[in-house]
């Protein structure tokens, strides 16, 4: 029996030119966790992260503490498995969308120009918008460049990838793959994996047991190493 830790990424730089990087808050977030784990003495048998210039600096971020302390911990892997959805995905869906439906043209165009100008409200846009794309995917409206079944089962073959003798799994990852592994250890229909998608926190800890191919819940969406309010984001 194994115990996996997997923690999405710190805040990302959502209003600049690259999303793919964490803002200052991010890696405040990432290191704050690195502390937590510190404080409880936890120890890794098996650390790994996507490809993701964001996912990679949140998995350095939370080993820099144990690094300080003189923690040991194997040398960090990378999976792409752990990816979060190409970005080229939903702006494909978001254009077949705009065809069909005037007024999320409207709201989309709206976005680019707030995102475009670094505004904060863009953000809030984006998220309405990222949930229609999301929903018309997940219930296989669409289903190119991927299917979301087909990602679904890549995410889900990382697991594969964890060594059979580790016990402490540490993985850094995005929202979409935290919920994949969320709602197929709750046993959810892949339809109810959106409210799980809306509401994962940056630097989230959730912990699953690993047994015998089988992946169940032990806690989902703690931030214990965010006492402020201040600190935390969704996006």
């Amino acid at each position: 029996m194994a115990r996996i830790y997997l923690v999405r990424h710190g805040q990302a730089n959502s209003l600049g030119s690259e999303y793919d990087q964490l803002t200052d808050l991010g890696h405040k977030q990432a290191n704050l966790l690195g502390e937590y784990f510190v404080r409880m003495r936890m120890e890794f048998d098996f650390v790994a992260s996507g490809t993701l210039k964001r996912q990679k600096q949140t998995l350095d971020g939370m080993l820099n503490p144990l690094r300080s302390e003189g923690t040991c911990f194997p040398t960090p892997v990378e999976l792409a498995e752990l990816n979060e959805f190409d970005p080229g995905l939903w702006l494909h869906i978001a254009q077949k969308i705009r065809k069909e439906d005037a007024e999320f043209a409207k709201t989309l165009e709206r976005y680019k120009a707030l995102q475009s100008a670094g505004r904060p409200s863009s953000r809030e846009i984006f998220y309405k918008l990222i949930q229609r794309v999301l929903k018309e995917w997940v219930e296989g409206i669409h289903d190119e460049p991927y299917s979301f079944d087909q990602y679904k089962e890549k995410v889900v073959s990382a697991l594969n990838r964890i060594p059979f003798d580790a016990g402490s799994i540490l993985l850094a990852t995005s929202s979409t793959p935290v919920a994949v592994l969320s709602g197929l250890s709750l046993r959810l229909a892949k339809t109810d994996f959106l409210p799980l998608m809306k509401f994962i926190s940056n630097t989230s800890l959730n912990i699953f047991e690993w047994k015998d191919g089988q992946i169940a819940p032990i806690s989902l969406n703690s931030y214990p190493h965010i006492q402020d309010p201040d600190l935390m984001s969704l996006l």
